[in-house]
C-alpha cells in the first residue's frame, strides 16, 4: 500500500517543484539580457537583480530561499521512501509507467494519463496559436518560460486530481 501513496503523491510533489522553479526562472529571466557576439565576447549574460529596485531583490531571494527549502524537504522525503520501501525505485520519467504491480492500479494511470495527453494534445496548439497572433514586442523569453512552466504544472496537477478521483 505504500507504493501506492508514494505513486499518488508524486505528481503533486512534482507540481510543486515547477511551481517553485517557475518563481525562481521567471523572475530571473525578466532580469536577464543576453548578448550574442558583442564584439569583444561572443556571448555574454548580465543579470541586474536591482533592475526593477530592492523589492524585486527581496522576491528573488524569496524565490532562492524556496527552492532551497523545497529541495531540502523532496531529499528527506525521498530517504524515507528509500527506508520504508526497500525494493521501490522511483522512475525519473516525466510520468509514471503503465506497468504497475496490479491491474487496478494500471488502469488508473492508464486513465489519468489520458486526461494529461488530452490536455497537452489541446493546450499546446491553442497556446501556439495565441502566440503567433501576439505582436513580436510582446513574445518575450518569460511569457514563453511562463506558459511552458504551466503546462507541465497543470499536467501533474490533472495526473493527481484524475488519479484521486478514480482512487475514491
Amino acid at each position: 500500500m505504500e507504493e501506492n501513496k508514494i505513486r499518488l503523491y508524486y505528481p503533486l510533489i512534482q507540481f510543486f517543484s515547477i511551481v517553485a522553479l517557475a518563481t525562481l526562472i521567471i523572475p530571473v529571466a525578466i532580469v536577464s539580457e543576453w548578448k550574442i557576439d558583442d564584439g569583444d565576447t561572443l556571448f555574454s549574460v548580465n543579470i541586474d537583480f536591482m533592475k526593477y529596485g530592492i523589492n524585486f531583490s527581496y522576491i528573488m531571494l524569496g524565490a532562492i530561499l524556496l527552492n532551497l527549502l523545497l529541495l531540502i524537504a523532496m531529499g528527506i522525503y525521498y530517504m524515507r521512501i528509500k527506508r520504508r520501501v526497500k525494493d521501490f525505485k522511483l522512475s525519473r520519467h516525466l510520468f509514471p509507467e503503465l506497468n504497475d504491480n496490479d491491474e487496478g492500479l494500471s488502469f488508473v494511470t492508464y486513465q489519468s494519463l489520458k486526461a494529461v495527453y488530452s490536455f497537452v494534445g489541446l493546450a499546446l496548439p491553442i497556446i501556439v496559436g495565441i502566440i503567433i497572433m501576439l505582436p513580436d514586442n510582446y513574445v518575450t523569453k518569460p511569457l514563453v518560460l511562463g506558459i511552458l512552466l504551466f503546462i507541465a504544472a497543470s499536467s501533474y496537477l490533472i495526473y493527481f486530481l484524475k488519479t484521486m478521483q478514480l482512487l475514491k
